[in-house]
């Protein structure tokens, strides 16, 4: 499986070009990336974003054992909960 044919499927773009355009690179670069069957680093976060494919599977060799964080304003609650436990404790 090519990953980065995977993506650009799930990106909505029906060619090279047009999804070259919507990471803002050129056709011959997607080019590249299609034949290497892999994404550069420089670009793994912004085509995580565009397609909603989680970059473990993007680049399982980079981000193998990622496990994403939950979100700030859920880390904050959690916090007020802690502390709310900690003073009626």
């Amino acid at each position: 499986m090519n990953i980065v044919k995977v993506a650009i499927a799930a990106s909505g773009a029906s060619t090279q070009r047009e999804f070259g355009r919507k990471l803002g690179k050129g056709q011959t670069a997607v080019a590249r990336y299609v034949k290497q069957g892999r994404f550069p680093v420089s670009v793994l976060l912004q085509v995580e974003a565009l397609t909603g494919i989680p970059r473990d599977r993007l680049a399982p060799e980079l981000f193998a054992g990622y496990v994403a964080v939950e979100p700030r304003a859920n880390a904050d609650l959690v916090r007020k909960s802690s502390r709310k436990a900690e003073a009626e404790g």
